[in-house]
């Protein structure tokens, strides 16, 4: 529910804090980042009419979108920070946790020279096909050629 008027310019700020903001951080702050921005609007709306609106929106803008860049970088920071720390836990505990793509790359160099090779056999096997109709056609050519 909420406690202000919901303007067109309110609407495309709070689809814009679902669409540019983290996650978590949406959760937390988008309702009084909201109820900010409907207070600012209505301030303009009374001063300014709908341009006014429009034009602090435009204003909010940039600010919001170093916030939303600022806070996926901290989160993508944070997150690469607990894997790098449970990464160095489990070295030295000794214990390992495989991954779900692990068993495909220990093995992928090797898979994929299996693939190759299974994809020129038929290959070989056409070119040895063709090699011995070819040279039986030769010899054919040969012993026609000889018994004239």
């Amino acid at each position: 529910m909420t406690d202000f008027r919901l303007t067109r310019t309110t609407s495309l700020y709070r689809w814009l804090l679902t669409l540019i903001l983290p996650k978590r951080f949406h959760a937390r702050y988008a309702h009084q980042m909201l109820d900010v921005f409907a207070e600012l609007d209505a301030a303009e709306r009374e001063e300014g009419g709908v341009a006014g609106a429009w034009r602090a929106l435009g204003a909010e803008v940039p600010g919001l979108l170093r916030l939303a860049s600022r806070e996926r970088r901290a989160e993508h920071e944070a997150s690469r920070s607990a894997r790098r720390s449970a990464h160095t836990l489990a070295l030295h505990s000794g214990i390992r946790k495989a991954t779900v793509l692990e068993p495909l790359m220990q093995d992928f160099d090797s898979e994929l020279l299996d693939v190759l090779v299974h994809l020129a056999h038929p290959l070989r096997v056409g070119a040895q096909r063709l090699q011995a109709l070819l040279t039986e056609l030769r010899q054919h050519e040969v012993l026609r050629h000889s018994s004239s």
